[in-house]
């Protein structure tokens, strides 16, 4: 049953993807919504950034600076120098979350995961879904699930007596849900 299907977005200098999965799990299909976001930089720029973070990391630590010309002696007596050779022998983004490079544009990351508020402003019809999120891995039984805030571990279920955390809960996904993930929705 696996399915893996990315959908990406970008905004002026902005950048959104969210990768939706099923694959079957010992308890049936499990959904997995992840998102990667950040910025927009032209490869020039992005270049100019890179050598700046390893100025600025040679001219703030001493010791690295120190470490690294005694490393290569010879090759580099000031900050900008280290940088050059950082870079010259790393690749010119070295040190750059660079998600991916598209002609000259770099796209840089910021951040990455459950980020379900980008994934929410970048893509509103994934939303609704995302309670489906991990649907393996529930902490809690499907009453704690509709509290509005966690239980408190040692106060078992009103309901069903469930004590929260003691195990994964497995939570079936609706027909509808698989055929979204699938694509088909």
């Amino acid at each position: 049953m696996g399915n893996k299907r990315t959908m990406f977005k970008e905004k002026g200098d902005e950048w959104c993807e969210v990768t939706i999965e099923l694959r079957e799990r010992d308890g049936g299909p499990e959904l997995s919504i992840c998102g990667s976001f950040g910025r927009i930089e032209t490869r020039e720029d992005a270049e100019v950034e890179a050598r700046q973070y390893w100025i600025d990391f040679f001219e703030e630590d001493d010791a690295e600076f120190g470490a690294f010309v005694k490393r290569f002696p010879g090759e580099a007596s000031t900050p900008e120098e280290a940088a050059a050779l950082v870079l010259c022998y790393d690749g010119e983004l070295h040190g750059m979350d660079v998600h991916a490079e598209d002609g000259d544009k770099v796209y840089l990351l910021i951040g990455c995961g459950q980020c379900v508020d980008e994934i929410r402003a970048w893509f509103p019809e994934v939303a609704p879904y995302l309670r489906y999120h991990l649907n393996g891995m529930n902490a809690g039984c499907e009453h704690q699930r509709a509290l509005d805030e966690t239980p408190a571990v040692s106060e078992p279920c009103a309901v069903c007596g469930y004590e929260y955390g003691s195990r994964w809960l497995h939570e079936d996904l609706p027909a509808d849900v698989i055929e979204w993930a699938m694509g088909e929705g």
